[in-house]
């Protein structure tokens, strides 16, 4: 039988509700940011709607405060969502599929069929096109990744704080299980019923 030892102290449910209040009241103004896709982006112009100021300017804040969250030992800050590679947010340069050539490519399309590939040309133009907002477009995705996390973290607040809702819950609380930088996905929502 294992030997009990006391459960650490976890915030209170007054607390807790504080905390996301704060958060939801953030993100109230943010959500449209995150909800925006990148097709909108270009044809609605989501960036003079939803943004009061310039692209560069957003890029040097976010790449000011990615520096110096990078400078801090990883337990102070919780639920990074990406670490800060090539200049960019978002990881490796032609995403998760990897090492194609131009923009958007994949050396080889998913399934292995060439069927419904748009031709090189096509991507090609709409690169040409689209180029001068770069900036625009980078600081547009760089704002969605990094509110991200925030949005997780008001999930397991949520969920956390229904939990403390619960009389036949004795004890609940968010786990870290490893170092966010490795996966921000690294908090655990536990509980633990009253025993009858």
């Amino acid at each position: 039988m294992a030997a009990s030892c006391p459960l650490p102290v976890t915030p209170d449910l007054p607390t807790l509700r504080a905390k996301l209040q704060g958060l939801l009241q953030f993100l109230r103004d943010a959500l449209s940011i995150s909800n925006a896709h990148t097709v909108d982006f270009y044809t609605e112009s989501v960036w003079e709607e939803l943004v009061d100021l310039p692209p560069e300017t957003v890029l040097a804040a976010l790449r000011k405060s990615a520096s110096e969250t990078e400078a801090l030992p990883s337990e102070t800050r919780p639920l990074v969502e990406a670490e800060w590679e090539a200049g960019g947010w978002w990881g490796r340069r032609g995403g998760k599929g990897g090492g194609g050539e131009g923009p958007g490519r994949r050396s080889e399309p998913p399934g292995g069929s060439q069927q419904n590939q748009l031709p090189e040309k096509i991507i090609m133009n709409y690169y040409e096109k689209y180029k001068p907002r770069m900036n625009e477009l980078e600081a547009f995705n760089m704002l969605k990744v990094v509110l991200a996390p925030c949005i997780e973290t008001l999930i397991l607040l949520d969920r956390l704080c229904y939990l403390k809702e619960q009389e036949d819950i004795a004890w609940s609380a968010l786990v870290k299980l490893f170092d966010p930088v490795k996966s921000p996905r690294c908090y655990a929502v536990i509980a633990l019923k009253k025993q009858q």
